[in-house]
């Protein structure tokens, strides 16, 4: 989908922010939390040509198997592009929850635009330990369609942590590119972000192993008193 007139794009959003129970991102800048399943999204901040306004936020997956089923979010909305184009930044983190017993593994993310005009799009990710700047980074992963740093173009890509984390801090560079001749137009943005999980390593075993040394800790102070 790259072309669609102005009604389409007021349609597409408000039919889409109704279906998915869109949470504005400005309500989640200010401080707000989103849940989807066992992931919890805060710590929101959005910078760019055009403020926040008109993007919103909402969860995706259901916890079924396969691809769809993972919890994640969907950022969607309207943003104005000026001439030759502009670039977006959208940080935030997310976690598991604590009673969850698992930690993310993958994250998997999904670009794609509307509008009349485009020539490129791309979404740069960065994927931090703690709050940025900073932080060390984990992974990074590159989007990107009519780039030649990412043949042949593509709209997804999967970032995998070398080692799985309760907690994680998320940066996202979007540009959007249009011809310098095109005057300031309306944009329909869409990114989703779905995150993958693996287990605890040996939750239970540790647990056991600690119970087995206590125990053996118990027997010893008694023999020596």
């Amino acid at each position: 989908m790259k072309t669609i007139n102005k009604l389409g794009l007021t349609l597409a959003a408000a039919a889409l922010t109704m279906a998915a129970q869109a949470v504005p991102i400005t309500d989640l800048i200010n401080g707000g939390t989103l849940t989807q399943g066992d992931k919890i999204f805060s710590d929101f901040t959005w910078s760019g040509p055009t403020g926040p306004a008109g993007i919103s936020v909402s969860g995706v997956g259901d916890g079924s198997p396969g691809y769809e089923g993972l919890y994640g979010i969907r950022i969607d909305g309207i943003v104005q592009v000026g001439p030759g184009g502009g670039t977006w930044t959208l940080t935030y983190a997310v976690e598991t929850a604590l009673n969850s017993g698992m930690l993310i593994h993958d994250v998997y993310q999904t670009i794609g635009t509307a509008g009349p005009g485009l020539a490129s799009y791309s979404a740069v990710e960065n994927v931090y330990d703690s709050p940025y700047p900073g932080a060390s980074l984990l992974a990074t992963s590159h989007v990107a369609i009519s780039d030649s740093q990412d043949p042949p173009g593509e709209l997804n890509d999967t970032l995998v942590l070398a080692f799985p984390r309760h907690k994680v801090w998320i940066t996202k560079t979007i540009t959007l590119e249009v011809p310098q001749q095109t005057g300031p137009a309306e944009k329909y943005l869409i990114v989703k972000q779905r995150f993958s999980q693996v287990p605890v390593p040996d939750g239970g075993t540790t647990v056991m192993l600690l119970g087995v040394v206590m125990a053996a800790l118990g027997f010893a102070h008694r023999k020596l008193s």
